[in-house]
Order: structure tokens, then C-alpha cells, then sequence
């Protein structure tokens, strides 16, 4: 099952992104370009939630828009892939 939660893109320098999941509190990820940093979502969101069992509903944009603003960042959807939960508890 997949399942888009809203993210927020950053950068302080334009040579390095770091992706945060304000879903999963301390799910942050990072990157040399803004592909490697979206690519590294999935497993940082694996690692986020590995005993948890289930995942949080995603928030609505509304509610991430004025986060991702104040940060400075960037609002974006990520789709990831929660079939490992299933796995998990298999």
C-alpha cells in the first residue's frame, strides 16, 4: 500500500537537500542533489517506523504549508510504500 505524506524540502546552500517528514516526528533525511534526498525517503521512513506497527494518516497540506514556510522549505507529497509494515508484523 502506498500512502503520500506531505514533506519539506530544504536547503541551505543549494549543494545539499534534507528532506523532513512532519508525520513521523524525526524523520528527516538528506542528500547531495534533490533526487538523492527524495530517493532516501522510503528508507528513512522504514527506519522511522519499524516497530511502530502502523503508520499515521498523512496531514492535509493546509496543515504542513505554514511548517514548511517558516522553515524556509518547500511543501511536497512523497508517495511511500508501507507494504513493509506488513512484512514486519508477518
Amino acid at each position: 500500500m502506498k500512502r503520500p505524506y506531505p514533506a519539506i524540502l530544504h536547503t541551505d546552500d543549494g549543494t545539499s537537500y534534507g528532506v523532513t517528514i512532519p508525520d513521523l516526528p524525526g524523520c528527516f533525511t538528506s542528500g547531495d542533489t534533490l533526487d538523492q534526498a527524495l530517493a532516501a525517503v522510503q528508507e528513512a521512513v522504514e527506519a522511522c517506523l519499524f516497530d511502530a506497527g502502523e503508520a499515521p494518516q498523512a496531514s492535509p497540506a493546509t496543515d504542513v504549508l505554514g511548517m514548511a514556510e517558516a522553515e524556509g522549505g518547500l511543501l511536497a507529497f512523497v508517495e511511500v510504500d508501507l507494504s513493509f509494515l506488513d512484512q514486519n508484523l508477518g
